[in-house]
């Protein structure tokens, strides 16, 4: 007589299901109470004043446990418009979840519009701009070039800031990491 095993699916299915329990908490708003979750609350968004461009800091919290935070700076990007530059701009942040999106929008000549967007995955820590995502454990501060087309070139510079910093603060920082780069240091915000 030949003693066969039975294989149990109970513990394979209990696994499956606790999967997908965590998972489906995580789809509501249970996702901002995971400890060192990113939350985005707002954006500071400030037109340089000698030359195309801005510069944008995403403010928010991270969370320390279930009852505490702490206020953060999530990111910070300086973005330079190509020549000629727009007739307008406008800027704003929205929120699905733990992925905030910043949408910058530029009015060109010939009634015509352009915009980037920029998201940020605040349970990853990964910022994403056009096709390249990068991940913000070392660096939160980033250059993004646009091109004649408006495609942009995103560079994730040498440091992170994580206080909240007026958009002065942040362009600062960026000189800083770019010294050899004259057009960066030539840049000026308005006070």
């Amino acid at each position: 007589m030949t003693l066969q095993r039975k294989r149990s699916w109970v513990p394979l299915i209990a696994t499956i299901g606790l999967f997908v329990s965590v998972e489906a908490s995580l789809a509501g708003d249970d996702w901002q109470f995971v400890p060192g979750a990113l939350m985005a609350s707002g954006d500071d968004v400030m037109v340089l004043k000698n030359a195309a461009g801005c510069v944008v800091s995403v403010n928010g919290a991270r969370r320390i446990s279930p009852t505490e935070t702490e206020d953060v700076a999530l990111w910070h990007v300086l973005v330079l418009e190509p020549s000629p530059s727009s007739n307008g701009s406008g800027s704003g942040l929205s929120w699905d979840g733990p992925v905030s999106t910043e949408r910058l929008t530029w009015r060109l000549a010939g009634d015509r519009e352009t915009s980037l967007e920029i998201r940020f995955d605040g349970l990853k820590k990964v910022l994403s701009v056009g096709e390249e995502s990068f991940p913000c454990d070392h660096s939160n501060l980033f250059l993004v070039r646009l091109d004649g087309h408006w495609k942009p070139t995103v560079t994730q510079l040498c440091t992170t800031i994580t206080k909240q910093a007026s958009p002065s603060e942040t362009l600062a920082t960026v000189k800083k990491c770019l010294p050899d780069d004259a057009t960066i240091q030539k840049l000026e915000t308005y006070h």
